[in-house]
């Protein structure tokens, strides 16, 4: 008893130090939560973590985009999921939900993949994969929409979910016309 005691402290000490990676945060929210909360709590994580992802990808956009169409909705990539990831943070604080503070590896593999592009080549490839992540993420927060048993953290998926259509509907436009 007294060791997961200890190993809860540390683990929350971990988390306070701003180095948390996803494993760590799936790890310290398994041991917190049982089987219906941490079903939520994984949804929270995830969908932070699709956020970090979509800011990161959305600033190397920024500044390697040629279109200014792709640039500017790479502008408002990092706007929108910066203020998503904040309100999802908000509401982990309140759940007790452990949430990791750096990409995974197979995250900026991700990332690494979009920017060996260059050109009108980085833009297709950054709007594919844009599309790409929308479609994922509207899929995952449906899913959720119907799982979720917390009342406060389905609704903010519900609420996430008009914004998010909307993101694929521009990403999809800008795609398109790049294409052409």
């Amino acid at each position: 008893m007294l060791f997961a005691t200890l190993a809860l402290g540390l683990g929350s000490c971990h988390n306070s130090a701003g180095d948390m990676d996803k494993k760590n945060a799936v790890e310290s929210n398994d041991a917190k939560f049982n089987n219906t909360g941490e079903e939520d709590a994984k949804y929270v994580l995830n969908a932070y973590s699709d956020g970090m992802l979509e800011v990161k990808m959305a600033e190397r956009a920024q500044d390697r985009a040629t279109d200014q169409g792709v640039k500017d909705l790479a502008g408002s990539m990092v706007a929108a999921h910066t203020k998503m990831n904040a309100e999802l943070e908000a509401l982990a604080a309140k759940k007790n939900i452990s949430l990791p503070h750096e990409l995974t590896s197979a995250q900026q593999s991700q990332i690494d993949k979009v920017a060996e592009k260059s050109g009108h080549d980085f833009d297709v490839e950054y709007t594919e994969k844009l599309v790409s992540m929308h479609k994922d993420a509207i899929s995952m927060f449906e899913k959720g929409t119907a799982e979720i048993n917390d009342a406060d953290i389905k609704n903010q998926f519900v609420v996430a979910l008009p914004e998010l259509r909307h993101h694929l509907d521009m990403a999809t436009s800008v795609r398109d016309r790049i294409k052409q």
